[in-house]
């Protein structure tokens, strides 16, 4: 999930992501193995993740996520342990203020 056009570092992965347009940007990935992973790498290097073959993405202001099974699952917010699932998301208006710089300038 995305607020910004950027994660883990690498800037740009979804043009639409803007910190106020109301959505939640989230990509669900296809299990990953580590050749899967570094036959995907230059998608997450040119900021093609939605181009990643399986690759699911859709926006939404309100989300809810569950595990199949009933049981918990440990989850993570930019690569941070966050709250156990199940977890139920909505974004609310103008609550947050977020200050990014100017596009049209260099400052």
């Amino acid at each position: 999930m995305a607020f910004t056009d950027s994660v883990g570092g690498v800037t740009n992965f979804n043009l639409e992501a803007k910190p106020d347009d109301g959505y939640f940007h989230v990509f669900v990935a296809p299990k990953m193995s580590l050749a899967r992973s570094a036959i995907f790498l230059p998608y997450f290097l040119m900021g093609n993740f939605k181009k990643i073959p399986g690759m699911t993405h859709f926006k939404a202001n309100e989300i809810s996520i569950t595990v199949d099974n009933q049981q918990t699952a440990q989850t993570r917010i930019d690569g941070d342990p966050s709250a156990k699932s199940p977890l139920k998301m909505r974004l609310l208006e103008h609550k947050l203020q977020v200050i990014t710089p100017d596009p049209d300038t260099d400052k």
